[in-house]
């Protein structure tokens, strides 16, 4: 393996590029000490101790300081060592260590995101948002389903709350929630049913298109709205 360029990053690092699909990020320091240098052969022995010895270390390291701040997906976890310089042999094997040791866990991210959400905000739109955290549309439908049987722990469901509690009636509940943040301070179901009744037909098809952008789905949006199925907004 032969190192082809030695591309400097910043003040302390520099990305090593060779021949092979192999490339890294190593201070400058331990190049210098490794005896790094463009047009040099990177022997076998050398780069298993990079890996091993310093990449994956590292790697380790980065991600488990990632997690401090809070629970992350594998493509969240992915992502950001990726932007870091390592090379997905050693992304792959730290996700393997993390994995093993219950540090990453999409199913549990994907349960907890949706135990903690599923009463603020819309269902497409929580779908959405896990999708682009890179959590698998086969595991969020999992999930959803879970939700909608009633199989979350009480206590993501809250203290005084059955955990039959449908899927749908906590989307009703988050549903009503936005809609009485959108009426204003203090507004709850006498001041929904007045705004209903004021016959504002344009305010009204306002409200429901400000539901659809939230998530919401439209059968949902017009039980809260009191809204014929067949209504026309």
């Amino acid at each position: 393996m032969m190192i082809t360029k030695i591309e400097p990053l910043d003040k302390m690092r520099s990305k090593v590029l060779t021949d092979e699909d192999f490339a890294f990020v190593l201070y400058r320091g331990e190049i210098k000490r490794l005896g790094l240098n463009e047009g040099c052969e990177l022997e076998a022995k050398k780069a298993e101790l990079i890996k091993n010895d310093i990449l994956l270390r590292r790697a380790k390291e980065r991600a488990l300081h990632l997690l401090k701040s809070g629970d992350k997906t594998e493509r969240e976890l992915s992502d950001r060592l990726l932007r870091g310089g390592y090379p997905e042999e050693i992304i792959g094997r730290t996700l393997e260590f993390l994995r093993e040791y219950g540090l990453c866990d999409d199913r549990r991210y994907c349960r907890d995101y949706i135990a903690s959400r599923i009463k603020k905000a819309g269902e497409r739109d929580i779908r959405e948002k896990l999708l682009k955290k890179g959590v698998g549309r086969d595991l969020i439908g999992e999930c959803m389903e879970e939700a909608a049987e009633g199989l979350f722990e009480e206590a993501a469901l809250g203290e005084n709350e059955s955990s039959e509690s449908s899927l749908r009636d906590m989307q009703l509940e988050a549903c009503k929630k936005v809609i009485y943040k959108k009426l204003g301070r203090g507004s709850g179901a006498k001041e929904l049913s007045e705004f209903l009744g004021s016959g504002d037909k344009r305010a009204v098809s306002k409200l429901y298109a400000h539901l659809c952008r939230k998530g919401f789905s439209g059968d949902v949006i017009r039980e809260c709205l009191d809204l014929r199925e067949e209504a026309s907004i």
